[in-house]
């Protein structure tokens, strides 16, 4: 049976999952190498001679497991072993588990958030998902009838391979299209020139392919590149991907696509999903996701206690963004405490009642944790810093890469802490009371912090936390302080009608 602090293990079995992509049945055996790029990982397992390969596939792909790793096994020599559950989440390379097995290669099957940062090598497959052009461009045609309208195609990492067959239809009667691409860990930096116009899509560790610069010369005019997350697109001289129009090609909920629209709530567009071969506009309901984030925002800025959440650690700077973390909650007058528990449940973080507030460190895709059926709220790196930093403001775009908040980052702020005292818009308290001042008055009113600090285990709201706060404390003996006199009679009666009130 389940608790609030436990889970029952029985619920593993039932558990729903949520897909995004429909993978097409694999029934025959060409159809399943091309989805999972069997010949390509076969062919570099030889050229680099691996010996023990790990295969880590998300939920969805799971029922194709087994017979990718008998058609690798037929083609290599290699031990293969799947990795049938993650340590955080499917974006994340699960090198954890696969150290425990010493594998020389990582396979990444489907959706990822390509920023691995692992000493073991990896191969991203995210299933070559066809979709059928001809609706999708009748689609594309019908929302964007004025053909000389900039638009920026995105789709999910599975129909990138799409992608490239849309834009050669297109380009001619669209000559403003920019189409995005796919922009791997493991290529060099974007700042060598080729004859090449095209962008590599190759997701092979040692690839040697090169893309084009992404700075822009006012004075020769050389091409903008839009850059987010793993993909880039070219864009038009002076212009922004405010000036574009956006088509996405993916399911409505994907986590790009949120991504994307945090970062530009004000772009305007048409999603496409191929699964249903629909098309519907996009609509503009990131004002009331941003509002919901405001609101985690504040309570940061209340909480006392604060705890970091370990989602990743596979991706680039993950350690260094928990250093930072720290340092900020610390000089602004918070404590923090770091925790470890894979996978997020309820249950999990119901263990821990002396958090005020959670922070997540994790990829772009899983930093973002829908709250409403945990304890306590769960916030981004990004919110701890509008927070808790005095140069930065909420407003801005939104940051969802904890690594563009590091120092060197496109969107690092240099720290500075509140020092002038502010209203909660939660609690309607006072704050601003930093852990220097509280040192300050621990030798002034030591009786007042005793109490405080031995009612500070209760719940805020509860009855010993509001009896702290009393002017009133209750009947005081006063020893010594009320002056010696005669007895007096007192009151005799009932409380309701005292005999001398009557």
């Amino acid at each position: 049976m389940s608790s609030a602090f436990s889970s029952n293990d029985v619920e593993v079995l039932s558990r729903k999952i949520n897909i995004e992509e429909t993978l097409p049945k694999t029934d025959s055996l060409a159809l399943l190498h091309e989805t999972y790029e069997i010949p390509r990982c076969i062919q570099h397992i030889k050229e680099n001679n691996y010996t023990k390969v790990a295969l880590q596939f998300p939920d969805y792909m799971l029922a194709d497991a087994a017979e990718v790793a008998y058609q690798l096994q037929h083609g290599t020599s290699a031990d293969f072993y799947v990795l049938a559950d993650t340590s955080y989440g499917s974006f994340d390379v699960d090198e954890v588990a696969a150290q425990h097995i010493q594998t020389d290669l990582i396979i990444h099957y489907g959706k990822a958030s390509v920023v691995a940062n692992t000493k073991t090598s990896i191969i991203y497959v995210f299933g070559a998902i066809k979709i059928n052009l001809d609706p999708a461009i009748n689609h594309f045609m019908q929302c964007f009838p004025e053909q000389t309208e900039r638009v920026l195609v995105l789709s999910s990492a599975s129909y990138i391979s799409s992608l490239d067959m849309m834009k050669d239809q297109l380009r001619h009667e669209y000559p403003n299209l920019s189409v995005v691409t796919l922009k791997l860990p493991d290529q060099p930096k974007p700042d060598t020139q080729v004859d090449n116009d095209d962008f590599c899509t190759n997701s092979c560790p040692d690839c040697s392919c090169r893309i084009k610069s992404t700075k822009t010369n006012p004075e020769t005019g050389d091409p903008l590149v839009f850059e987010f997350q793993s993909f880039v697109a070219k864009l038009q001289e002076n212009m922004s991907i405010d000036d574009y129009s956006l088509f996405f090609i993916g399911h409505e909920k994907s986590e790009m696509l949120q991504n994307f629209q945090l970062q530009h709530p004000n772009c305007k567009g048409f999603i496409y999903n191929p699964a249903v071969e629909k098309c519907t506009e996009l609509c503009c309901t990131i004002n009331k996701f941003l509002m919901k984030r405001y609101f985690i925002t504040e309570k940061v800025k209340d909480a006392k206690t604060v705890g970091i959440l370990v989602g990743t650690m596979g991706m680039a700077g993950f350690r260094e963004i928990i250093r930072h973390l720290k340092d900020i909650l610390k000089q602004s007058g918070k404590k923090s405490y770091t925790f470890v528990v894979g996978k997020l449940n309820p249950q999990k973080l119901a263990n821990f009642p002396e958090i005020d507030i959670f922070v997540m460190v994790a990829c772009p895709e899983e930093t973002i944790v829908d709250g409403s059926d945990f304890y306590k709220p769960i916030a981004t790196p990004y919110e701890v810093e509008v927070a808790c930093n005095a140069n930065r403001q909420w407003g801005e775009n939104y940051v969802t890469n904890f690594t563009e908040l590091l120092p060197d980052g496109k969107h690092f702020v240099e720290f500075s802490p509140h020092k002038e005292v502010t209203v909660s818009l939660v609690s309607g308290n006072l704050r601003g009371v930093s852990l220097q001042e509280q040192d300050s008055q621990e030798e002034n009113n030591q009786l007042d912090t005793i109490r405080e600090k031995a009612l500070s285990v209760f719940h805020p709201y509860s009855s010993a936390q509001f009896y702290a706060g009393r002017t009133w404390q209750g009947l005081e003996q006063k020893l010594g302080e009320t002056p010696v006199g005669d007895a007096k009679e007192g009151r005799s009666g009932l409380p309701m009608t005292y005999t001398h009130e009557m």
